[in-house]
């Protein structure tokens, strides 16, 4: 039976499970790895998936992105072993009818904070492998960009191989996690978190002079996104914000906690983040 595998934050994959649980309540899952969850069934294959997961009636939200199993095999321990892989890995792809053209997608599924799994090479030498074998049977191999995903993705117990078009994926980065360069005046890093809803989900925020609420905004970050794009903003947080917002002309501090703020206000906002660390539901 297919897999669909789909990676999801660590903190967050239950809430992914349950989420699809309720569109294919007969489903199997699994969770390979600590942000990988895999869903298999009748009726499952990555175009429902897909459909699922971006379907705007569906509170599908934690999904990051999708990959077509297509083979699994255990770590190799040796170069022996890697070898080996290596050649199955190859004729496995090669018997998914692929394109001239790839993007081939290597990463490892860890916990936060933990090693990567142990391999004979280190991730990037594991991507130059396969990208080398690839080149060797013939195919043009790419990060990223094309309309078809080779991924390998290494979890504690065995690497996960998957096949599919990028337009089933949902994004064109390994296990859909975004690579973003730190922007001129970033206040803290937490600012990739808005930059990649932005960037990877199209996100488009109200129009110029709206308001939005930004809850434990401390020390500003996601304030600051805000106010770049032209919103009038609440920051709500007991602490201080980095002075380089505090100042700024639109932006307003309210130093109480959430709980106290929404008991006592009734103001109306057009748009409100969050990035207070609470159970997505609660959220």
């Amino acid at each position: 039976m297919t897999q669909i595998c789909f990676s999801a934050h660590e903190a967050y994959l239950p809430a992914a499970i349950e989420e699809l649980r309720a569109v294919f309540p007969q489903a199997i899952f699994s969770s390979p790895g600590p942000d990988l969850g895999a869903i298999a069934g009748d009726g499952v294959s990555i175009v429902s998936v897909h459909g699922a997961v971006t379907d705007p009636t569906r509170p599908v939200a934690f999904v990051q992105h999708l990959f077509r199993e297509v083979g699994t095999f255990p770590l190799p321990t040796s170069f022996d072993a890697l070898g080996a892989l290596l050649d199955e890995a190859l004729e496995t792809w090669q018997q998914t009818m692929l394109p001239e053209t790839v993007s081939l997608h290597v990463w490892a599924s860890v916990a936060e904070g933990a090693e990567a799994p142990t391999l004979p090479v280190r991730m990037d030498e594991l991507w130059r492998l396969l990208a080398d074998g690839l080149a060797d049977k013939g195919f043009t191999v790419k990060r990223a960009g094309t309309a078809h995903i080779l991924s390998a993705c290494v979890t504690p117990d065995a690497i996960i191989l998957g096949s599919n078009r990028a337009e089933n994926a949902l994004s064109d980065w390994p296990g859909g996690r975004i690579r973003l360069a730190k922007p001129k005046g970033q206040i803290s890093r937490s600012e990739f978190k808005l930059e990649e809803l932005m960037r990877g989900y199209g996100i488009r925020f109200p129009q110029r002079g709206c308001r939005a609420l930004d809850l434990g905004a401390a020390p500003g970050g996601w304030t600051r996104i805000l106010h770049e794009q032209g919103l009038q903003v609440t920051a709500v947080d007991p602490g201080a914000l980095d002075p380089r917002i505090a100042r700024a002309q639109g932006v307003t501090h309210v130093r109480k906690t959430t709980a106290a703020f929404l008991k006592e206000s009734s103001q109306r906002f057009d748009l409100v983040v969050n990035d207070m660390r609470m159970a997505p539901s609660l959220s």
